[in-house]
């Protein structure tokens, strides 16, 4: 989803320049937060309790749906009214205005997201956002280039979610949950009483992510904003691989936190290995092509969030343990530690920000980033083992992989004069070379690549057959 967005953001960056992008990244920092609170976090609820007992799932999507419309009903005015509040200028206030605009469908499209999890239908999950963004930029990015400006992309944004929702709720009907509002009183209550905990999770969460965009508004210039926001783009791809990754061991480690405690400590020694395995590789190359990469896909005016891209991307490594071991936490269902933590997130974050952004500027905010997330991983191992140690895995980095990443950026330093292709190439060979001559994968990984390979070979051949 991110990847297919970010052709729009590289349109609006180079038709509308740093405060163009500022505007449109402001307007979906704010939807973003309060899209996080109007589900009142029972997406995570819908998730757990579905995966544990699927014959829930259809009264938890409905009656989550009814709390869903009214939250989103209630919020909608709300983010309307904060352009005038807060005091920005009219373009930025105007894209506020319309992003509000999709905060329903948005509300309902993560409780749906919430039930493809609980049945293991990432594949449904996955066709739902193509969906929503092939109609965001389909139309949007056209509209873009032909001149129509940033309100009538913000409002295509919204019809993509619509039409989205409509997608969802056919693939809910094949998977025999019948969509519509409940009105079980029971039940309603039962949903209202898990909520505040995971609502306070889901609001300071997005703090921690989003706060910084609001104190570059208030603190820096909308064009530090813009400058921000492009790297911060780059970023939010990037955590689709450990988010994705945690995310698909979701419903197993609910299932495992319960009755298998070995299997949770299969998963989690298979976690850090991958985990690790995914990030250092992928921060150590930012490392090295930052400035390149913002240039090449921004324009010569963003080189300079070269840097930020940098620090930020390193926040990569910390952010794989910590995402696995919260699911471990809401699985077991021990949500008001991990609010703990979050909060703790929240504070040293905003804090460094407070110090960091008057000082450094975007730079400055990124750094605060990673700072609190590291913060963030130590305060939930040292709770964990403490606390809870049949739940953790070893806070460990698989030594194949470092070696790999330190080799990437030991070795291919020197070709900084080189041509951009080679200084892009060169060190991914040199990690994956480190990976399968270190020994990285297991025989059975090893037998399993193999088996998709030859099955990518074949469906290739059959096409050129046919063709």
């Amino acid at each position: 989803m991110p990847a297919v967005s970010m052709i729009l953001v590289f349109a609006i960056s180079r038709v509308l320049g740093t405060d163009g992008l500022g505007q449109y990244t402001l307007a979906f920092t704010y939807h973003y937060f309060f899209v996080t609170v109007a589900p009142l976090g029972l997406y995570s609820v819908i998730t757990r309790d579905g995966a544990q007992d699927t014959e829930r799932l259809e009264d938890l999507v409905n009656h989550a749906s009814t709390l869903g419309v009214v939250a989103a009903l209630i919020l909608t005015p709300l983010m309307a009214a904060l352009g005038p509040l807060l005091g920005y200028d009219r373009g930025a206030t105007t894209a506020i205005v319309i992003a509000s605009l999709a905060l329903l469908p948005s509300t309902l499209g993560m409780l749906y997201d919430g039930a493809f999890v609980a049945r293991e239908r990432m594949d449904y999950l996955a066709v739902v956002a193509l969906v929503e963004n092939a109609i965001k930029v389909g139309l949007a990015g056209p509209a873009l280039l032909l001149g129509y400006g940033l309100p009538t992309v913000i409002a295509l944004a919204v019809v993509g979610r619509f039409m989205a929702n409509v997608i969802a709720v056919r693939f809910l009907r094949s998977l025999d949950v019948r969509v519509r509002l409940g009105h079980r009183l029971g039940l309603l209550k039962e949903l209202l009483g898990a909520a505040p905990t995971f609502v306070a999770i889901a609001i300071f969460a997005t703090l921690y992510w989003r706060i910084d965009v609001f104190m570059l508004s208030k603190m820096g210039s909308v064009e530090d904003v813009g400058l921000y926001g492009a790297a911060w783009r780059l970023l939010e791809l990037a955590l689709v691989i450990p988010h994705s990754f945690c995310l698909s061991l979701y419903p197993q480690l609910a299932a495992a936190v319960r009755a298998d405690h070995a299997q949770l400590l299969r998963l989690g020694r298979l976690a850090m290995r991958f985990l690790a395995a995914t990030s250092l590789p992928l921060a150590a190359w930012i490392t090295l092509m930052a400035p390149d990469v913002m240039q090449m896909l921004y324009g010569q005016a963003f080189s300079s969030a070269g840097g930020t891209l940098t620090i930020l991307m390193w926040t990569l490594v910390p952010y794989g343990w910590v995402r696995y071991h919260a699911y471990v936490l809401i699985a077991a269902e021990l949500q008001s530690i991990d609010l703990a933590l979050n909060i703790i997130l929240t504070v040293v974050n905003v804090t460094l920000n407070l110090y960091l952004i008057p000082a450094y500027g975007p730079w400055g905010a990124g750094l605060a980033t990673l700072i609190s997330m590291v913060v963030y991983a130590i305060a939930q191992v040292v709770y964990l083992r403490w606390r809870a140690p049949e739940l953790a895995s070893a806070l460990s980095v698989n030594s194949i992989p470092l070696a790999g990443a330190v080799a990437m950026i030991a070795l291919t330093w020197p070709l900084r004069g080189q041509h951009i292709v080679i200084r892009g190439i060169a060190p991914i060979l040199i990690y994956i070379g480190a990976l399968t001559g270190g020994g990285f994968f297991e025989r059975e990984e090893m037998a399993m690549m193999r088996r998709l390979g030859q099955r990518c070979v074949g469906i290739l051949a059959f096409r050129r057959v046919i063709s």
